[in-house]
């Protein structure tokens, strides 16, 4: 069960900066709008807190199995990992929802448009006017 949710993950994941780079490889232009880029920014976040909350689980899983096999059953139920599941996608959205209101409450200088075909926190801390070391802080 976690690892069909990994490979759901690991297939979208690529897919969040994929089109865009084709794009470019095309010979086509590098910017990204602004709305574009927030909305990379967020499956980009998504996906990768996801994914990373859905390894620890899968520790915790293995963990259980190693130390308490006989247990196995009983705390790992159907009903446990569907909530553990449930809960990567939870904390992953809340983690990219902070990082990508984080990152746009900035107020931007000149331009909407990032001239780069991925759109990453560090990127848009460059065209920020404002103190970005708070973001840095929080963000790395």
């Amino acid at each position: 069960f976690l690892l069909c949710k990994l490979s759901v993950c690991d297939i979208f994941f690529p897919s969040v900066s994929s089109p865009k780079m084709l794009f470019y490889l095309a010979g086509n232009s590098r910017t990204i709008s602004y709305a574009g880029c927030a909305s990379q920014l967020f499956f980009y976040h998504f996906l990768g807190c996801t994914e990373c909350f859905l390894y620890t689980v899968m520790a915790y899983d293995r963990f259980v199995a190693i130390c308490y096999p006989l247990r196995y059953t009983i705390i790992m139920s159907h009903r446990v990992c569907a909530i553990l599941a449930l809960g990567t996608s939870v904390f992953g959205c809340i983690q990219a929802t902070f990082l990508t209101t984080l990152t746009f409450q900035l107020p931007y200088c000149d331009r909407n448009e990032v001239d780069y075909f991925f759109c990453d926190i560090p990127v848009m801390l460059k065209l920020a006017c404002a103190d970005t070391s708070t973001m840095e802080m929080v963000g790395f």
